[in-house]
């Protein structure tokens, strides 16, 4: 699959985001560090925690920047 213009911009600079947006960022962003917490006190600390840990950032990072790259017309 090639990659135009128009892919590369939505990858590095996405759109300024809606009221909406942001409060679903927010959300998000709330409950990663939630569940962070909850690893953090209920494993020990150790390489699977931190892999734990590190998923859960990537899957956070991802999730935000789905919201930013894919605007909705709503």
């Amino acid at each position: 699959m090639a990659i135009d213009r128009a892919q590369i911009n939505r990858r590095f600079w996405p759109s300024e985001l809606t009221k909406a947006q942001h409060e679903d960022c927010d959300e998000l962003r709330h409950a990663a560090e939630a569940f962070a917490e909850e690893i953090i006190g209920r494993t020990p600390a150790s390489r699977e925690q931190s892999l734990a840990l590190t998923q859960l950032e990537q899957a956070s990072f991802w999730a935000v920047a789905s919201i930013a790259r894919h605007q909705t017309t709503d």
